[in-house]
C-alpha cells in the first residue's frame, strides 16, 4: 500500500547516466513509431499544437490539415498505457455511444504502441465557458441530464467485465492520501509495524463508512465526471431523435478510462463537488433533486448520506493524487487548491454522522497546520 519512491537523486552517476540514456532512447524509438502512425492515416503534413495536459499520462497533439477546405482536424493521442486500460477505454468508449452519449469518435488506434487518433471536439470546455463567465447552471442542468439518461438506460448486463467500485475499492483508493499527502508531509511513522497498523487501521475505517454510499442503485460510473472533461458541442439537431436526446447529443464527454460499475451518484457529486471552483449551495441542491426527481425509488435522506461519504471519499484521494503530481512529477499546479479541498473536507466530515470513525482517524493523525500544505 504504502510504495517507496525511487528518485533520481538516489543513483550515483554511472547508473543515472545509463537511466538517462535509456529514457532518451526509450523516447526516441516512441517517437519514430508514433510518427509513422500519423503517416500511415495521412496526417504526415498536418500542422501540430501541443494542447494543456492536465493530472495525466496522456499526450494530445492537435493536427490540421490545411491542404482541404475547409481545414480538417484530429487530435493525435499518445498514450502509454497498460493493453488493459487501453482495452477498457475501447470497451467504455463503445457503450457510451450505444447508449446515446457523445463520445469522440476513434479515427484509428493501435493500441499495442498506445496511439489513437480521435475526433477534434474542439475548445469549448465546460470549465473554460464557466471561467469566462458563462452562467454554470445551464451547462450542469444539462450535464446531469445527461446522467440521469445514462443511468435510466444502462442495464447491470452491459457492464459485464468490467471494474467494480465497492467499499473495498473505494478505500484503498482513498489510502493514496497516505502513500502520498502523509508521505510529502512526513508524517508517516517510521516503524514498520506501527506503518501497517496505520494503514489497516485507515482502511477499516473508510470501508465501514462507504457501506451506506455502496448501497445506492449501481451503474456505469466515468469516475472523472468533471467540467474538464464536458465539452459543448455545436451539431445538428437529429429529427428521429427521441425527446430531449438532442440537447444530451450537445455534450462531448471525455477520459473515461477509469470507469466501472458502482454507485451511479458518484459522478453527480464529481460534477458538483467541484475542487478547483465554487459552485453555489443553491445549484447543487438543484441539481440533486432533480437528479432524485428522476428516481423516485430513491430515499432522499440515504441519497444525501451516501452523497457526503462518496464526498469525502472523492476530497480524500484529490488530496493524495495533488500532492503525488507535486512530490514525485514536480508537478505543483495543483498546490494551490489544497485549502480548499481540506475545508470542504472538514465541513463534510463534521456534518455527517456516517463519518465519525473517518473524522476521528484525521483528528489522531494529521495535525491542524498540516491541513492547508504539505509544510506546516
Amino acid at each position: 500500500m504504502i510504495a517507496p519512491v525511487i528518485r533520481a537523486g538516489t543513483l550515483d552517476q554511472d547508473d543515472q547516466q545509463i537511466a538517462e540514456a535509456t529514457t532518451e532512447s526509450a523516447e526516441t524509438d516512441r517517437s519514430v513509431l508514433a510518427e509513422a502512425f500519423v503517416d500511415k492515416y495521412g496526417w504526415s503534413e498536418a500542422e501540430r499544437a501541443l494542447l494543456p495536459s492536465d493530472a495525466s499520462e496522456k499526450t494530445l497533439v492537435r493536427l490540421t490539415d490545411n491542404a482541404v477546405d475547409p481545414p480538417s482536424q484530429a487530435i493525435f493521442m499518445d498514450w502509454p498505457a497498460s493493453p488493459v486500460v487501453l482495452n477498457q477505454f475501447v470497451r467504455i468508449h463503445e457503450l457510451l455511444r450505444n447508449l446515446g452519449i457523445t463520445t469522440p469518435e476513434l479515427m484509428a488506434r493501435d493500441l499495442e504502441n498506445g496511439f489513437m487518433l480521435v475526433e477534434d471536439f474542439g475548445d469549448d470546455v465546460f470549465s473554460k465557458l464557466i471561467d469566462g463567465g458563462q452562467d454554470p447552471k445551464p451547462l450542469l442542468t444539462r450535464a446531469t441530464k445527461l446522467l440521469i439518461a445514462l443511468h435510466k438506460r444502462f442495464d447491470a448486463p452491459m457492464g459485464r467485465g468490467l471494474k467494480t467500485y465497492d467499499a473495498a475499492t473505494f478505500a484503498d483508493q482513498a489510502a493514496l492520501f497516505m502513500d502520498a499527502y502523509m508521505r510529502g508531509a512526513d508524517l508517516l511513522p517510521e516503524d514498520p509495524m506501527e506503518l501497517q497498523e496505520l494503514v489497516e487501521i485507515f482502511l477499516q475505517v473508510w470501508e465501514a463508512a462507504l457501506q451506506p454510499a455502496c448501497e445506492m442503485p449501481n451503474s456505469l460510473i466515468l469516475r472523472d465526471y468533471i467540467v474538464d472533461n464536458l465539452m459543448l458541442l455545436e451539431v445538428p439537431d437529429d429529427p428521429a431523435a427521441e425527446l430531449g436526446d438532442n440537447s444530451l447529443r450537445r455534450i462531448g464527454v471525455l477520459d473515461f478510462q477509469d470507469g466501472g460499475i458502482g454507485p451511479g451518484i458518484y459522478d453527480l457529486v464529481s460534477l458538483l463537488e467541484d475542487v478547483r471552483r465554487d459552485v453555489s449551495p443553491d445549484l447543487v441542491r438543484m441539481m440533486c433533486q432533480g437528479y432524485l426527481k428522476s428516481f423516485p425509488d430513491i430515499d432522499p435522506a440515504k441519497f444525501q448520506t451516501a452523497y457526503n461519504i462518496l464526498k469525502a471519499q472523492r476530497l480524500t484521494r484529490i488530496l493524495g493524487v495533488f500532492a503525488r503530481l507535486a512530490i514525485d512529477e514536480g508537478d505543483d499546479r495543483y498546490m494551490q487548491h489544497l485549502p480548499r479541498c481540506w475545508k470542504l473536507l472538514e465541513e463534510v466530515l463534521e456534518a455527517e454522522p456516517e463519518l465519525d470513525g473517518v473524522r476521528a482517524w484525521f483528528d489522531r493523525n494529521i495535525p491542524s497546520e498540516f491541513r492547508a500544505g504539505l509544510v506546516a
